[in-house]
């Protein structure tokens, strides 16, 4: 009996001190995953009043063996449990993830429509900025992008309902059309063509992929075409396809399980590329890549300037390789005009997520 005694007041000894020897030896530092934010650094010694809540916030965010315990939490609630560690994230059918926090979740199944007021506030602030970009000689075209649930509602938990047919992107879109006065591109029809043949948006990650993101690329270079008639869309023939491992699935990652999910999709590489990156700025949290400027050298090309969100991403590589010089902002409504006075451009394309179109009811460019 004391032998157990003695033996019990090791292991819990050493259940004490793991923590802090982990600490020191780095144990799980390796592990990584994505808190979209910076964790506490260690303060100075000497703040006095402010030191005893700083060092509480550092010794939160950093004691030993924090990521283990935070992997192992993330780990076991989906895999024993099947529940989403992360409450934005939903687990669909199939395992396929969702992006539904507050309002994405409303959008999902379709809960709240846009009202007659709302949309001509929309069309008359796209209008507004149409003329403002024509005085400066500059063609305006706006891309929805639609949300993965839109495109794959089939693989949404039974619970989610459609509380009504139509969204939000359907309203907007049979709205504007109907006297075609906003260059208005909604893919949407065609991206759900082309899922009967090959998947357009990845089953971790809340983007489409490489196909959904030519098949949009296509779609608003028709409409472009119209303008200008020297611009037109490249053809599946001018690139190379193959499959491969798809390193983006930033819903499993949020999850922090990322490495229960593989997923093989689509690579377009284009036989001839011709724009080349100039500049890029990719900080590492909150934001990737907010200014992205490719050029082709030596071309007599017109010039762009796109406002984007993350969706834009997918389109760089295709939407380049038609302008001598083409300016990708990432950045959020509303978006400032001093880019567009400044670069001179041809043609400005402004592409917003389909869960963002409420934001154009607001001011969209200053």
């Amino acid at each position: 009996m004391k032998n157990k005694n003695i033996f019990l007041i090791i292991v819990f000894g050493i259940i004490l001190l793991l923590p802090v020897a982990s600490g020191y030896l780095n144990i799980g530092k390796n592990l990584v995953f994505d808190e979209n934010r910076n964790l506490a650094g260690k303060p100075m010694i000497g703040m006095y009043e402010r030191f005893p809540k700083l060092f509480s916030n550092y010794f939160s965010d950093n004691f030993g063996l924090r990521n283990w315990l935070i992997v192992a939490d993330r780990w076991m609630r989906y895999e024993l449990f099947g529940v989403s560690p992360n409450k934005a994230i939903t687990i669909g059918k199939d395992n396929w993830l969702f992006y539904t926090p507050d309002i994405n979740y409303i959008d999902s199944v379709n809960a709240q429509g846009f009202s007659k007021g709302e949309l001509e506030q929309i069309k008359a602030n796209l209008v507004n900025v149409q003329n403002k970009f024509k005085k400066m000689g500059t063609k305006f075209y706006f891309l929805a992008a639609p949300n993965k649930q839109s495109i794959y509602p089939e693989f949404l938990p039974d619970y989610m309902k459609k509380v009504r047919p139509e969204s939000r992107l359907d309203q907007l879109s049979t709205f504007l059309e109907q006297d075609k006065e906003i260059a208005f591109i909604n893919p949407k029809k065609e991206l759900m063509e082309k899922k009967k043949m090959e998947p357009v948006y990845l089953k971790y990650d809340t983007h489409w992929n490489e196909t959904g993101a030519y098949i949009a690329y296509q779609k608003l270079f028709q409409r472009i075409n119209l303008d200008f008639k020297n611009i037109k869309a490249m053809e599946m023939a001018d690139f190379a396809i193959r499959q491969a491992e798809m390193p983006n699935k930033d819903l499993a990652k949020q999850m922090g399980v990322e490495g229960n999910f593989s997923e093989m999709g689509p690579v377009w590489q284009g036989k001839k590329v011709a724009a080349k990156t100039v500049f890029e700025n990719c900080p590492k949290i909150f934001t990737l890549c907010p200014l992205t400027i490719r050029e082709i050298p030596n071309s007599n090309l017109p010039k762009l300037v796109m406002f984007r969100d993350s969706f834009g991403v997918g389109l760089i590589p295709y939407v380049a390789e038609h302008f001598r010089r083409s300016y990708f902002y990432w950045g959020s409504i509303p978006f400032s005009t001093e880019i567009v006075t400044k670069e001179k451009p041809a043609i400005v394309i402004m592409e917003l997520t389909e869960r963002e179109l409420w934001r154009l009811k607001d001011k969209v460019f200053e």
